[in-house]
C-alpha cells in the first residue's frame, strides 16, 4: 500500500483558548492520521500562547509559530511560506470538523486527480460535537474556470477544502481586515484544472456574537469593494472580458447591499461614505446594459435601493434557515 501524502492544517489562533479545545480535539482525532498542523499564534496573550505551545508538546504533528498580531491571512501567509504537506486545508481556531474530513476530502483528491475539493460547511450556534443528517450522496466536476463563471453562487471561505499546495506557488492571501478569503478565489479558481465537490457537511462555523455574519456594520465591510477591483484587474490583465463583465455586475450590486445594510444597522457614519458609494454606481453604471444584469438582479436592486428594510427581513429569515441548531 502507497504511503498517504501529508496535508498541512493552517490554524490561525488570536486570543481563542475558550474555543480552541474543541477545534484542536477535531483537528487531532482526524482518521487522516498524516497530518501537518500549524497553528499560528496571531499575537494572542499569555494563556492563548501557553495552550498552542502545550498541543505541541503533546502531539509531534503539531508545530507552532509564535508572530506579532498582523490579522488573519497574515497567519495564513506565514504558515504557507513554512508548511511541507503536498496538500493543505484550513480550519479557522473556533470552528470545528467532522472527524473524517479530510479523509473525505482527500480520497476524493487522490481519486479525482483533483487541485481542489469543497465539501459542505454548515452554521451553528452550539459549542459541541453534535451529529447532522447527510444528504443522498452527491459528486460533481468541474473545472476553475466553469466556476469562475458563477463566482457570486460559489462559496468562498478556504474551508471545507482540500488544496494542492501547488496552487499557492506565487500566491498569498491579501492582507485585507476582512474577506481574505474572496480574496485570493479568483487567482486560486484559474489555477485548477479540476475541481470535486461532495455534498457532505464535514465543517461546522460558529457564529457567535462577534462573527462577521451577525456582528453589526463596521468601516471594515467595504473591504469587499478591494476585493471586487482586484478581481477586476485580474481579469483584465488575462484578457477574460466576459469574467470581468460579470464581476462587475456583482460589484454593482453589492452597493446596494452596504448601503442597505448601513441604513438598516443605522450606522452613524454612513453619511460619509454614501459619496464614495455613489461615485461607484456611477462608474458601473454601465452594467445596466449588460446582459448579465438579468430581471432578477433588477429586482434585486430595487428593493435593496428602495425598500431596504423589506430587504432586511428576507436577510434574516434566509440566514436563520442556514443555522444548524
Amino acid at each position: 500500500m502507497s504511503e498517504r501524502p501529508l496535508v498541512s492544517v493552517i490554524i490561525p489562533v488570536y486570543n481563542m483558548e475558550k474555543y480552541l479545545p474543541l477545534c484542536m480535539e477535531t483537528v487531532l482525532g482526524q482518521t487522516w492520521r498524516e497530518l501537518e498542523i500549524l497553528l499560528v499564534d496571531d499575537g494572542s496573550g499569555p494563556e492563548c500562547a501557553a495552550m498552542c505551545d502545550e498541543y505541541a508538546a503533546r502531539d509531534g504533528r503539531v508545530r507552532v509559530i509564535h508572530k506579532p498580531n498582523a490579522g488573519a491571512a497574515a497567519a495564513r501567509n506565514t504558515a504557507l511560506d513554512l508548511m511541507t504537506g503536498a496538500y493543505v486545508t484550513f480550519v479557522d481556531s473556533d470552528d470545528f470538523i467532522a472527524d473524517d474530513m479530510v479523509e473525505t476530502l482527500m480520497d476524493l483528491a487522490l481519486a479525482r486527480g483533483a487541485d481542489l475539493v469543497t465539501a459542505v460547511g454548515i452554521y451553528t450556534t452550539r459549542r459541541e460535537r453534535f451529529p447532522v443528517e447527510q444528504p443522498a450522496p452527491e459528486i460533481r466536476e468541474s473545472t476553475g474556470r466553469a466556476v469562475l463563471e458563477h463566482l457570486s453562487a460559489w462559496k468562498s471561505p478556504v474551508w471545507p477544502k482540500v488544496y494542492r499546495r501547488e496552487l499557492f506557488d506565487g500566491l498569498r492571501f491579501p492582507e485585507t481586515r476582512i474577506y481574505e478569503d474572496d480574496g485570493i478565489t479568483v487567482p486560486l479558481l484559474w489555477k485548477c484544472d479540476r475541481i470535486v465537490y461532495t455534498n457532505r457537511k464535514c465543517y461546522y462555523y460558529y457564529l457567535s456574537d462577534n462573527s462577521i455574519m451577525r456582528a453589526a456594520f463596521a468601516k471594515k465591510r467595504f473591504d469587499m469593494l478591494t476585493v471586487f477591483a482586484l478581481r477586476q484587474s485580474f481579469y483584465r490583465e488575462h484578457g477574460e472580458r466576459e469574467l470581468e463583465e460579470r464581476n462587475a455586475v456583482d460589484w454593482f450590486i453589492h452597493l446596494y447591499r452596504l448601503r442597505c445594510d448601513m441604513i438598516l444597522d443605522r450606522w452613524p457614519e454612513r453619511k460619509a461614505y454614501l459619496p464614495m458609494l455613489a461615485e461607484q454606481e456611477r462608474e458601473l453604471s454601465w452594467v445596466k446594459n449588460s446582459r448579465f444584469y438579468t430581471p432578477r438582479l433588477k429586482v434585486k436592486r430595487f428593493v435593496l435601493k428602495y425598500l431596504p428594510h423589506l430587504a432586511g427581513v428576507y436577510f434574516d429569515r434566509t440566514f436563520q434557515k442556514r443555522i444548524t441548531e
